[in-house]
C-alpha cells in the first residue's frame, strides 16, 4: 500500500468514524438521515428560503421539500409566507422551540466528537494537524481548479474531514478518467525556465462594523482561543408577590479568553423575551452564537473584552414558568439592583459601588422584544444610576412610548445621569414589534435633549422579522458600540 493509499484510508476511516459517533446520537433524538444538517444550518442563520436552503445543504430540491414536509409535522420547522422579486409568495423557513432545541444539541454533539477527536493532543499538536489537513485540500484543490472551502461555515474537525473526503473521491475520478486516456509519447524539449515564485498575498484585515447582516467570519466557533460560559445559582426573592422566602434562580456568564481576575471588566445583562428564559440566547455552551461574536470581535481586536450575563427576567417564584404571569417581567429592575448585580460584583471581577459613580459606565442591558422592554422601562428609566448602555431589539409592544421615556429621563430622579448611548434595532416586516419599537424609539431625539441622535442614539431598522435574524446582529452591533 502506497503512501498516498494510507492517507486516503485513514482519513476516511476518521471521517466515518466521526460521523458514526453523532449519527447513533441523532437516532436516540429521534432524527433521520438529512434532519441534522438542516437543524444544523438554520441554527446558524434562519429565515432561508426553501430553494436557498437546499443549496446550502447541497440536496435536490425535491428531497428538500420532502424533508422540510416531515420536519414540519414534528414540529422542527416553521414555514412563513414573504414575497420576493416580482411580488410572488414564497417560503422562509425557521426553527420552532422544539426545533431549535434539537438544533442546539446537534451542534453540541458535533463539538464534543471534536473534542473528543482531538482529546489527548496539545494546542500545538490541534494547530500542526488542522494546517496539514487544510494543506492536503489545497493541494487536491489546486488539481481540482475550483475551491470548496466556501461551503464550510463553521470550520470544525468535521468539516474539514468532510471537505477532504469529497475533493479526494472527486480528485480520483477526475484523474482516473484522465488514466484512462491513451497518451502519445511527447517529443524531447528543452528543460524550462523556472518562474519567480509568486509572492504570497498579504491577507486582508478583518474589521467588524454596524450592520445589516453579520459577516461569517464572526459566527465561527473559536475552540482554542475562544472564552468560557458558567451557569451560577443567586439568590432572590419573589418580588411580583412581595414575598421576602429566598430561593435561588438560574443564569449563566460568558467570560471572555484568558479571564483574569485581577483585571476590572465591563458586563453587558442580557435579556430574554416573553416565551423565552435565560437559555434563550443559547448562551449556555461551546456552539453559543452569542460566545461565537464575542469571541471573534475579541479575537480581531473590534471591541475591548466584557462580560455577559443571561438572566431569567421573570422575578417571581414561578420563573420556569415560561407561559407564567407575564407581569413579573416589570418588577425586575427590584432584582437586578438587590440580587443579581450584587452576585456578579462578588463573584467576578467588575466595577462595583466602590468605584463611585462611574461603575454605571462600566455596565450595559440589552434585550429582544420583552428583553427589549425590560432594557427601556427598566434599565433606562428605572436604574439609569447604575446603568449607562442600552440595546433595544425589537421591542416589545409594553415599552414606554417616546413622551413618557422623554419625561422620565427629565426628572428629578434621573436627571443627574447620562444615557451614554440608546442602540434600537427592529425589522421591518416584524409585525409584533416594529410598531412598538418606533413608537418608543424613533422620535425620541425629537423629544429629549438628552438623546442626540449620532452622538448617543441610534435607530436602525432592516429587512426582517421578530426573530434571531434581527436579534443576534442587535447584539453583534451593540457590542461594538458600547463601553466607547
Amino acid at each position: 500500500m502506497t503512501d498516498n493509499e494510507r492517507f486516503f484510508r485513514e482519513m476516511l476511516s476518521l471521517y466515518y468514524a466521526h460521523r458514526t459517533y453523532n449519527i447513533r446520537y441523532y437516532a436516540s433524538l429521534g432524527l433521520t438521515p438529512g434532519q441534522p444538517k438542516v437543524l444544523n444550518v438554520l441554527f446558524e442563520e434562519e429565515g432561508y428560503l426553501q430553494k436557498d436552503l437546499a443549496a446550502r445543504c447541497r440536496v435536490e430540491p425535491a428531497t428538500m421539500t420532502s424533508l422540510l414536509s416531515k420536519m414540519e409535522k414534528q414540529d422542527m420547522i416553521k414555514k412563513e409566507t414573504v414575497y420576493v422579486s416580482g411580488g410572488k409568495r414564497a417560503y422562509a423557513i425557521y426553527l420552532t422551540d422544539h426545533g431549535r432545541k434539537l438544533a442546539r444539541q446537534v451542534s453540541d454533539k458535533a463539538a464534543q466528537a471534536d473534542k473528543i477527536a482531538l482529546s489527548g493532543m496539545s494546542e500545538e499538536d490541534i494547530d500542526t494537524l488542522l494546517s496539514l489537513m487544510r494543506k492536503a485540500r489545497e493541494n487536491i484543490e489546486s488539481q481540482l481548479g475550483r475551491s470548496v472551502e466556501k461551503h464550510m461555515r463553521r470550520l470544525t474537525l468535521l468539516s474539514i474531514l468532510l471537505v477532504l473526503a469529497a475533493v479526494c473521491v472527486a480528485c480520483g475520478t477526475k484523474t482516473s478518467e484522465q488514466d484512462t486516456k491513451p497518451t502519445a509519447t511527447a517529443a524531447p524539449t528543452d528543460t524550462p525556465t523556472p518562474s519567480p515564485e509568486p509572492a504570497t498575498p498579504t491577507p486582508t484585515p478583518v474589521h467588524a462594523s454596524i450592520a445589516t447582516k453579520i459577516p461569517s467570519v464572526y459566527q465561527r466557533y473559536r475552540v482554542k482561543d475562544g472564552g468560557s460560559i458558567e451557569e451560577i445559582a443567586y439568590e432572590t426573592h419573589d418580588y411580583l408577590n412581595a414575598d421576602e422566602t429566598v430561593y435561588t434562580k438560574p443564569a449563566f456568564v460568558y467570560l471572555p479568553p484568558d479571564y483574569n481576575p485581577s483585571k476590572k471588566y465591563n458586563v453587558l445583562y442580557l435579556m430574554h423575551g416573553i416565551g423565552g428564559n435565560e437559555r434563550e440566547w443559547g448562551m449556555t455552551g461551546l456552539t453559543s452564537t452569542v460566545k461565537a461574536l464575542m469571541d471573534n470581535l475579541i479575537h480581531y481586536g473590534d471591541i475591548e473584552p466584557f462580560i455577559v450575563v443571561a438572566p431569567n427576567g421573570r422575578s417571581y417564584k414561578d420563573y420556569a414558568n415560561t407561559s407564567g404571569d407575564s407581569t413579573s417581567f416589570y418588577y425586575f429592575g427590584a432584582e437586578l439592583r438587590n440580587d443579581l448585580m450584587p452576585y456578579i460584583e462578588s463573584h467576578y471581577s467588575v466595577y462595583t459601588a466602590a468605584d463611585g459613580e462611574s461603575a454605571r459606565d462600566h455596565r450595559a442591558m440589552a434585550g429582544l422584544s420583552m428583553g427589549g422592554m425590560q432594557t427601556i422601562n427598566i434599565g433606562m428609566c428605572e436604574c439609569l444610576d447604575l446603568i449607562g448602555w442600552f440595546g433595544a431589539f425589537s421591542a416589545a409592544p409594553t415599552s414606554y412610548p417616546a413622551a413618557k421615556i422623554a419625561e422620565l429621563l427629565d426628572s428629578e430622579k434621573l436627571a443627574p445621569y447620562k444615557v451614554n448611548y440608546m442602540y434600537n434595532l427592529c425589522g421591518k416586516q416584524d409585525n409584533v414589534a416594529y410598531a412598538s419599537a418606533a413608537a418608543a424609539a424613533k422620535t425620541l431625539p425629537a423629544l429629549s435633549d438628552r438623546i442626540t441622535d449620532g452622538e448617543n442614539f441610534m435607530w436602525m431598522e432592516c429587512n426582517g422579522m421578530h426573530d434571531f435574524s434581527i436579534w443576534y446582529l442587535g447584539f453583534y452591533n451593540f457590542a461594538q458600540i458600547v463601553f466607547k
